[in-house]
């Protein structure tokens, strides 16, 4: 059974028409509170690698257009979705020429199909999956996003999350499933299915 697995993981790597990434940029997907910036952050330490959080391009962004410091739930909820989005998918493609980063995306970042296409072009993309009940439970101690709806949070959030998780499976060319357990295993857990991969690409 155990040789079938890895056989399966191995399989579904090389299905992915995207290779690893030339300049060496690993993409990191998945829905907010998957961990994406810590884990971000441990893998970009471990391979030698910078870190961009794509919330700070955006804030970044907006500050320079509009001259107001902002947070990114600030920004999604006084300029609308499509304000954002625009924005969002314009902080993607800025990135373009960047090499050896390791960047930590917003939860909708590969919603839109244009923004898709400009990751794929970015880099290689690492799908972070978590539980959804660890990811629900993180997003009510932190405060519930403008894009759930407050009445009836646990069946949005259900709904945009399995929404979602099939974008990011899609896109992905490594899924990186994590328990909700040590940040240090999980990091190193994600440093080691980019290794295999490019000793795949080999």
């Amino acid at each position: 059974m155990k040789k079938k697995g890895k056989k399966g993981r191995n399989k579904a790597i090389s299905k992915k028409k995207h290779s690893f990434h030339p300049g060496g940029n690993i993409i990191l997907i998945g829905f907010k509170g998957s961990g994406k910036t810590s884990i971000g952050k441990g893998i970009a330490r471990l391979l030698n690698k910078r870190f961009i959080d794509l919330d700070d391009v955006i804030r970044a962004m907006h500050r320079e257009l509009k001259g107001t410091r902002l947070t990114i739930r600030e920004i999604y909820q006084n300029h609308g979705r499509k304000y954002f989005r625009e924005k969002e998918q314009h902080a993607i493609i800025k990135l373009k020429g960047h090499k050896n980063i390791v960047l930590a995306t917003g939860g909708g970042a590969p919603v839109l199909r244009k923004s898709r296409h400009e990751l794929r072009k970015l880099g290689t993309i690492i799908f972070l999956d978590v539980h959804p009940k660890a990811i629900y439970q993180r997003m009510l101690k932190r405060g519930i996003p403008p894009i759930i709806d407050r009445k009836n949070p646990l069946s949005s959030f259900l709904k945009l999350f399995n929404e979602r998780k099939t974008i990011y499976n899609k896109l992905a060319d490594i899924r990186v499933s994590l328990k909700n357990g040590p940040l240090g295993k999980n990091i190193a857990k994600a440093v080691n299915e980019i290794r295999r991969l490019e000793r795949l690409e080999k």
